[in-house]
């Protein structure tokens, strides 16, 4: 049966259209499971609300640790950072919830509270992108022990960045030459400078 939830009152605004903005309240947001579509709970969420927050919503009232949920819309798997608002004006108001194996859930959960890091696993487990990234919640640095296509992609390097400018300098050169990264970089940390490519150093914004 579905659990009702008490969610933080919303203040934000949804934009239905690129020319109309009006004021929401939380939306009555139906979680069901991904295999037999039993409704799980109801979330009264904010439009603002981040995938990632959604979960942690999930984990309190249903159970699933959020580490171990991938929520889908319209049988598409989200990202932890995509905004709800975007994610349902092109669907209905409904998630779809599948569990991850626990043995991962837990090795999620453990790199994400440092018990754990990543040159303690497997290569191929070092280059999972969500696992690189649950590690870089904890420590950017850790981006050094990340595999060769994990330590170049773009999206990693900008999560790395954002929370230690000078993790830059564990970047491969394809995402150390990104502008959009250096630039984070930069505004996180101005020591970041030193590890930026000299073709992106004349940068104005740089």
């Amino acid at each position: 049966s579905s659990v009702p939830c008490d969610a933080l009152p919303s203040r934000h605004a949804l934009s239905l259209t690129s020319a109309e903005v009006v004021l929401m309240p939380p939306l009555p947001l139906r979680v069901v499971s991904g295999l037999s579509g039993e409704s799980l709970c109801v979330l009264r969420a904010d439009c603002n609300w981040t995938v990632r927050q959604a979960k942690l919503a999930v984990e309190r009232l249903e159970g699933t640790p959020s580490q171990a949920q991938s929520l889908l819309a319209g049988g598409r798997v989200l990202q932890d950072h995509e905004q709800l608002g975007d994610v349902l004006l092109t669907g209905p108001l409904e998630l779809q919830l599948l569990r991850a194996d626990p043995e991962r859930a837990a090795v999620l959960r453990n790199l994400e509270e440092g018990r754990l890091e990543l040159v303690d696993l497997s290569e191929e487990q070092r280059a999972d992108r969500e696992l690189v990234l649950a590690a870089l919640r904890y420590d950017a640095f850790a981006l050094q022990d990340a595999a060769a296509e994990a330590r170049g992609d773009r999206e990693l390097a900008l999560a790395a960045v954002a929370v230690s400018g000078a993790a830059l300098q564990f970047a491969l050169a394809e995402a150390r030459g990104d502008r959009a990264v250096v630039l984070a970089a930069v505004c996180s940390s101005g020591d970041a400078l030193q590890h930026v490519p000299p073709v992106l150093r004349n940068d104005p914004e740089v």
